[in-house]
C-alpha cells in the first residue's frame, strides 16, 4: 500500500490519498509478553471450565492460585482472546411472533370455595408418564391409555367439589 522507498511521493501524501493516518503507517505492534499469555492460558483453561465467570470472578480466581491481577488487567486479557461471560441477555423474556397465545380458561368463571380451581407444572408430566410406564411394566399389563390416566386423575379428585368442575 504505501511504499516508503519512492522518491516520487512522501509518505504523508501516499497516506492522505489512501485516507488512513500516518501514525497508522508507523505503528508496530508490541508482542505479547510471556506472562501475559500464562495469565491467557490460566484464564482459557478456567473458562472452559465455568464459561459464566466474567472478569471478578476469574479475578478472584487468579488471585486465590496467588497472582496478583487486577480486574481491568483480566478484562483486557479476556477481550484479546475474544472471551465473554456467558449470561441472559436482557429481552431473553420476549415471546417469539409465532408463539401460540393460549387463552386464559378461568375468565367468567365465580371461584366460591376451597380447592375449586387447581393447577399444576406440567413441566414434568413426560417424567410421570415414563415412570408410570415402567410402574406398568413391573406390576401389570395394562396399555396406559388417555382413558386409564383420567380415570386415575378422577379417583384422585373424587371429592363433590370437585365432581361439578369436570361434570
Amino acid at each position: 500500500m504505501v511504499d516508503s522507498s519512492t522518491a516520487d511521493l512522501s509518505i504523508s501524501s501516499q497516506c492522505r490519498l489512501l485516507s488512513i493516518n500516518r501514525s497508522s503507517f508507523y505503528y508496530r505492534t508490541k508482542p505479547v509478553k510471556a506472562d501475559d499469555l500464562d495469565m491467557m492460558r490460566l484464564i482459557d483453561k478456567q473458562y472452559l471450565k465455568t464459561p459464566t465467570w466474567g472478569s471478578r470472578s476469574m479475578r478472584s480466581h487468579l488471585r486465590r492460585r496467588g497472582f496478583k491481577i487486577n480486574r481491568k488487567r483480566v478484562q483486557r486479557l479476556m477481550r484479546l482472546m475474544g472471551l465473554e461471560a456467558i449470561y441472559p441477555k436482557p429481552r431473553t423474556s420476549q415471546p417469539h411472533p409465532e408463539h401460540k397465545i393460549y387463552p386464559y380458561l378461568l375468565r367468567g368463571i365465580d371461584i366460591n370455595w376451597p380447592n375449586m380451581v387447581w393447577t399444576t407444572d406440567i413441566t414434568y408430566c413426560q417424567s410421570l408418564i415414563s415412570l408410570f410406564e415402567k410402574l406398568r411394566f413391573y406390576f401389570f399389563d395394562v396399555a396406559l391409555t388417555p382413558g386409564l390416566i383420567q380415570k386415575v386423575i378422577a379417583n384422585v379428585f373424587s371429592s363433590a367439589r370437585i365432581k361439578k368442575i369436570f361434570v
